[in-house]
């Protein structure tokens, strides 16, 4: 039984390890078995989590935080409406 759910987790790029950690996890468990599978997760949720520690490490802490716009913090909704209007035209 798969969760077609997780199919989700390949829109984003920055969720398609997640989505080869789920595949993984779902092939071997069919293959091998539970507790095999329950390895393979663990093995590379670690390896996930050590590479983003990595980048935090390299690059700093705000290089993994969402950027947005660099002028969206000081719009006012006016100002966003034209913004986006601006982006739109070209």
């Amino acid at each position: 039984m798969f969760d077609v759910e997780s199919l989700r987790l390949l829109r984003s790029r920055t969720t398609v390890f997640d989505f080869v950690v789920v595949a993984a996890v779902v092939i071997v468990a069919q293959t091998v078995g539970l507790i095999a599978a329950s390895g393979v997760g663990i093995g590379l949720a670690i390896l996930l989590f050590i590479g983003i520690v990595a980048l935090t490490i390299v690059f700093g802490p705000d290089y993994l935080k969402p950027r947005g716009l660099p002028v969206a913090d000081a719009l006012t909704i006016g100002e966003a409406r034209a913004a986006i209007l601006a982006a739109f035209r070209g």
